[in-house]
């Protein structure tokens, strides 16, 4: 996934402190004994960083903010196919269900035909 500096900085200072371990994992447990963090431990801390933030949203996790890379993606006018790479997806219909959200974008834009749209 592409990083703007700010984050990338982070991500290298976070890299530089974290315990050694024998993981390739990014991110690690801070307390003994040291091992990957599993995605529910990871969805965890986005969501309280997230509401601290005062981000509103229906529900609040990493995949929050997957959904908001995919979104942002899409409105740029990038292809799915982009964004399924920037996702790490295998399959393009993966990408699919996070794209979804831009749908609200389009319906704001869409012509109102009389019978077509409620």
């Amino acid at each position: 996934i592409p990083l703007i500096p700010v984050v990338g900085e982070a991500l290298i200072a976070y890299l530089r402190q974290r315990p050694l371990a024998r993981h390739n994992a990014v991110f690690l447990t801070t307390r003994a004994p040291i091992v990957p963090m599993v995605a529910e431990q990871i969805s965890s801390m986005a969501h309280q960083r997230l509401k601290r933030a005062g981000v509103k949203a229906e529900t609040l996790g990493s995949n929050t903010l997957r959904h908001s890379l995919a979104v942002e993606l899409l409105r740029q006018g990038k292809p799915l196919r982009v964004i399924g790479d920037a996702l790490g997806h295998r399959h393009p219909q993966s990408t699919f269900i996070y794209a979804k959200g831009a749908i609200e974008d389009l319906r704001e834009v869409a012509l109102d035909v009389e019978g077509v749209l409620p």
